[in-house]
């Protein structure tokens, strides 16, 4: 069996120009409550104020299981093996934040944001970082897209629980909410700055560690 594992961030693994390809035989995506304030209070925990700054700090979240040859650069799926939840987790959470920056005014953070939801190729031309081989409208239109449709009701168990993920990130980043997050973990009464507080929280994901295993085959991946 040929396999390659290396350390990567998540900024690592969105920064490439990859798709990540969920198969049609992989489960739905399954994380409701616990999972989320668990990730939350985790990512809320590494974030540090120093000198009234908050930093991002390396977390580690577990493997990420790919299959494809990382040596060819000519085509762009990775098919997801293992770290479906996390990395369709991250996906809403960035969602949530380019629309909190969008609703505060700040274009450019929202776009560079968004970037790790929908990337782009060569020519400019947008696609979506995390794709389904099952047809996921509900995801695409309601969670990743630049233009949300808040108007989109989900119709399935797995369209409630990407709902649920949604509106969870979008309280608990609440201005109020996350800034008395990081005040209260951090033990700290000073004055925070929302936007920063959001550009932190972002930075926290992005420098999440995961162990990216690339593998050839679906027999390998699953060895």
């Amino acid at each position: 069996m040929e396999l390659k594992a290396v350390s990567s961030s998540i900024d690592d693994v969105l920064r490439l120009r990859r798709k990540y390809v969920i198969p049609r035989f992989q489960r739905e995506f399954s994380w409701d409550k616990d999972e989320l304030i668990e990730l939350f209070d985790d990512l809320i925990e590494n974030i540090i104020v120093k000198d009234g700054q908050m930093l991002a700090n390396d977390y580690f979240v577990g493997s990420l299981v790919l299959v494809g040859d990382d040596d060819d650069t000519t085509k762009i799926e990775r098919f997801v093996v293992d770290g479906q939840q996390r990395l369709t987790t991250f996906t809403v959470a960035f969602a949530v934040l380019a629309q909190k920056f969008k609703d505060l005014n700040e274009t450019t953070l929202s776009e560079i944001t968004h970037l790790n939801v929908l990337g782009k190729d060569n020519d400019g031309v947008s696609y979506e970082k995390l794709v389904n081989e099952n047809p996921k409208p509900f995801f695409q239109k309601r969670i990743q897209s630049k233009n949300i449709d808040f108007k989109i009701k989900p119709t399935t168990q797995e369209e409630k629980r990407l709902l649920y993920a949604y509106n969870f990130f979008d309280k608990q980043l609440s201005k109020e909410s996350l800034l008395e997050s990081i005040r209260e973990h951090n033990c700290y009464k000073g004055e925070l700055n929302y936007i920063d507080a959001l550009k932190a929280f972002r930075d926290q994901i992005l420098k999440c560690k995961v162990i990216y295993v690339t593998v050839k085959s679906f027999d390998d991946a699953y060895t």
